[in-house]
């Protein structure tokens, strides 16, 4: 049961009011393929996600909160249309890592690129912020005044 704990306001005072802090805790869980029911599984795993905060790290934490809220691989496939509620994109296997992520320029269909979780170089917002980085040295871009046009191809097979 890993935890990834974030404070925003040591960065920026001004995302919480005066006297207050902000904190956002990930905690990376199966996605809706696994079979659990997150309108059941949710609240449960959130309060053993805060219990573990305040045992580890924040002691009284739950006495001192204003307002919660969490969300689930549900929320991430109703509202994100993310795959199986996948939060990360494509599963983290090692044949599925940074080289040997989904490349940035198709191999199959001209002029069609892939930015993203789940292209190279891989999840996280530093990743998918670095996959718009390496599409910005891939697109040719057009000369002054013109419009790129990139043909579309004549047939392509899902």
């Amino acid at each position: 049961f890993s935890l990834y704990l974030h404070a925003p306001c040591r960065t920026d005072p001004k995302l919480a009011p005066p006297g207050c802090d902000t904190f956002y805790v990930l905690s990376p869980v199966p996605n809706n393929e696994s079979g659990l029911d997150w309108s059941k599984e949710g609240q449960p795993y959130f309060e053993r996600v805060m219990a573990e905060l305040e045992r580890r790290v924040m002691p009284g934490l739950r006495d001192n909160l204003r307002s919660t809220s969490f969300v689930t691989p549900d929320y991430f496939e109703e509202e994100l249309r993310s795959v199986s509620g996948n939060a990360f994109g494509i599963e983290p296997l090692l044949t599925q890592s940074a080289y040997f992520r989904y490349h940035n320029r198709s191999e199959d269909v001209e002029g069609l690129y892939f930015v993203g979780a789940s292209a190279h170089p891989g999840a996280g917002v530093p990743g998918v912020l670095n996959t718009a980085k390496v599409l910005e040295k891939l697109v040719p871009r057009p000369a002054e005044g013109e419009r790129l046009l990139i043909p579309a191809p004549a047939r392509i097979a899902v």
